[in-house]
Formats: structure tokens, C-alpha cells, sequence
């Protein structure tokens, strides 16, 4: 966990939006593989695979655009790196920090922080969640110049919640702050000179630690691993 921490320090923490496109792109990959098997199967054999090979190829596309037009949506803003203060949360304490948004906002962002368990039902794969614990707060703007706000939050987290990966739970519990609404930077709506209005949303997991753990580890609620602003 110290390690952890250490690398939370030095880097921050990325939305989780940075890799959705990679996903798509690898689950485009996945069904294209089939497509193309029964295509072949279907040549070498002279048998009509064509439509199923067609349903494979169709849906792979689908998850292609898809995580194309994620990644282009995510490079209108580019990174929102999350440098949390104190580093570690600690439950009982407060949780904190901010990113950099390359962005106006229109209005106010929203920042939401929710506590999640995740958890197999039953003898069923599929997963479940509940949320065990959430609270909302408007996000604290400082301008930065060049068009940059440092967006900032802060939270009490309640004394009687779980950590993060709790092993009083079955399954996993998580903590995510979400940030959302719409910004305005220098993209355009093609073809005109209009600034375009982007929704923002962008989600972090950040770590929270036990009182108890927090101690075994020999950090306090204060922070030992200070983020860099905490330095300045």
C-alpha cells in the first residue's frame, strides 16, 4: 500500500475515462476474430457462413466508432489528473484534492463522491452494486490563466463507513468521485466559428483507508505521503 501511495504521490491518479476507448478497441479486436474465422470456414468449405461472420464484423465496428469517438471526446479536454490531499483519506477524515481542467465551465461542475459495493449474487456471474454512501458538493474553481481552472474538493467521510476493498464485505467496496457538466474551450462546431459546448464527465477510484490500517502502516489522517501542492 505505501508503494501505492508513494506512485499516487509523484503521479496522481487518472480518470478512469483514459482507457474506455482501449477497451472498445480490444473488445472491436475480440469479436472481429470469430468474424473473420467464420469467413474463412465459410470460403475453404463452400458454406454459407456469410451472415454470421456478417453479425460478427457489424458488431466490431459498432465497438470501433464507439471507442473512436470516446477517444475524441476525451482529447477535446485531455487529461484531468486527480492529486489527492491528504494523501492517504482516511475514513472518519476528510478527503480532498484537485485537477487541472484545460476548460471553461458554463455553469458550475458537479462533484459527486460515492461509496460502492460490488458483489456476485446469489450462484450468478453477474455482478451487483449498491450505493452505501454518497454526497455531492459544487466544485471550487481557481482560474489558472491560459484558459486552465484547478477545480477542488473536499469531503468529510463518515466514521461509519467502510474503506476501501473492506474485509467486512463480501465482494468489494470502492470509493469514485465524479465530476460533471458542461465546459467550453477552444474546439469549434465544424464548419463555424461557434464554440462548441462539451459535456463533461470524468471518474477517479480513489483510496481510503481505515483508521486502524492507516495506523498499522504508520500514516496518519494528516497525510505522511504529501500530495506536491501540500510541498509548494
Amino acid at each position: 500500500m505505501k508503494q501505492l501511495l508513494e506512485k499516487i504521490r509523484r503521479q496522481g491518479i487518472p480518470s478512469l475515462d483514459g482507457s474506455l476507448h482501449k477497451i472498445s478497441a480490444f473488445l472491436a479486436v475480440v469479436f472481429a476474430a470469430p468474424g473473420a474465422i467464420i469467413a474463412v470456414l465459410g470460403l475453404i468449405n463452400w458454406e454459407g457462413y456469410g451472415f454470421s461472420s456478417l453479425l460478427f464484423f457489424l458488431f466490431s465496428g459498432v465497438l470501433y466508432f464507439l471507442g473512436r469517438n470516446m477517444r475524441h471526446d476525451y482529447e477535446k479536454i485531455g487529461p484531468t489528473v486527480v492529486i489527492p490531499d491528504p494523501l492517504p483519506a482516511v475514513i472518519g477524515h476528510e478527503l480532498g484534492g484537485h485537477f487541472m481542467l484545460a476548460a471553461k465551465p458554463r455553469n458550475d461542475l458537479t462533484l459527486k463522491l460515492s461509496c460502492t459495493h460490488t458483489y456476485s449474487s446469489g450462484s450468478s456471474d453477474n455482478s451487483s452494486k449498491m450505493v452505501v454512501h454518497q454526497q455531492e458538493m459544487p466544485a471550487y474553481l481557481e482560474p489558472q490563466g491560459d484558459g486552465v481552472q484547478k477545480v477542488s474538493f473536499l469531503f468529510q467521510l463518515p466514521e461509519d463507513k467502510p474503506e476501501s476493498d473492506s474485509p467486512e464485505y463480501r465482494g468489494t467496496i470502492s470509493w469514485e468521485l465524479r465530476a460533471t457538466g458542461l465546459v467550453t474551450n477552444d474546439t469549434k462546431v465544424p464548419g463555424t466559428q461557434i464554440t462548441e459546448l462539451i459535456e463533461f464527465d470524468r471518474s477517479w477510484t480513489l483510496p481510503v483507508l481505515s483508521q486502524a490500517y492507516a495506523s498499522a502502516l504508520g500514516l496518519t489522517p494528516e497525510g505522511l505521503f504529501l500530495s506536491n501542492s501540500s510541498k509548494a
